[in-house]
């Protein structure tokens, strides 16, 4: 009886992509980056302030990052995203645009109203 030995797939646990912006004060030099597919936005926008300070020669705060693969921000694991998109296609290279995370804007002010104030419409007829 032969034993069947499993060995994990290297290529399925690395994925190849292509990282590019808009942003020129964000470019980081074109290359294609073979990452680990566990990795999810957090992770790759690690890679992405190292590079920009390894290129720049100076520490800067890490500025967050959103993903966009086609058309869709990234929300994922990549592996999971190649599975879902790409029905496990680990081989091809995928390009990823970057651009830099904007927080929600938050409320500076309030001001109290009547219920009656929101129905009142200043539109003139015609």
């Amino acid at each position: 009886m032969s034993d069947l030995i499993t060995t994990p797939n290297p290529v399925a646990d690395k994925v190849s992509i292509n990282l590019y912006t808009r942003n020129p004060a964000h470019a980081i030099p074109q290359s294609t980056y073979l990452i680990p597919a566990d990795w999810r936005r957090f992770q790759l926008s690690e890679l992405i302030n190292k590079v920009l300070n390894t290129t720049s020669g100076e520490s800067a705060a890490p500025t967050p990052f959103d993903f966009i693969i086609d058309g869709e921000l990234l929300r994922t694991t990549l592996e999971n995203w190649v599975k879902s998109r790409k029905n496990g296609d680990f081989e091809s290279v995928i390009n990823v645009e970057y651009i830099q995370s904007l927080l929600p804007p938050k409320q500076l002010e309030s001001f109290p109203q009547d219920d009656w104030v929101s129905g009142v419409s200043i539109q003139r007829a015609g």
